[in-house]
């Protein structure tokens, strides 16, 4: 049942979510649409469509004490200019905003472990572990 009420939680923060837009806007100035979709246990945020090249994505899943991080990607052409960094940095506003103490990450590609941990996640017990 806590896990419902988080989720709720979530879905009634609209200006959150919409502070959240505007500030994605302000980093990636842009004609595609910012697209939000609620899932059972948390929600993917993407800029760009499945039929194009999307200019980033993430996937959130938001666990009973802690969030985890499925899945996140930066357009190719983004990559290496510090906007994954600032767009990250966003969406860790956006999960403390939540109530939430603790990112996991499901998955780290060989490559990206320099920048998780530039972003202060450490492995704990073979997981990356942030506490916020």
């Amino acid at each position: 049942m806590k896990m419902k009420s988080k989720y709720m939680m979530i879905i009634r923060n609209k200006m959150s979510i919409d502070q959240l837009k505007l500030e994605i806007y302000k980093l990636i100035p842009s004609q595609k649409e910012i697209i939000i979709d609620y899932t059972n246990d948390g929600l993917i945020v993407s800029m760009g469509t499945s039929g194009s090249e999307h200019e980033f994505y993430i996937v959130i899943k938001l666990n009973e004490n802690f969030s985890t991080i499925m899945s996140y990607s930066v357009a190719h052409k983004n990559r290496g200019t510090g906007l994954g960094s600032k767009l990250y940095d966003l969406f860790e506003e956006y999960i403390k905003s939540c109530g939430y103490k603790e990112i996991r990450l499901h998955l780290v590609l060989t490559g990206a472990e320099k920048f998780w941990k530039k972003k202060g996640f450490t492995i704990k017990n073979r997981e990356w572990i942030k506490n916020i």
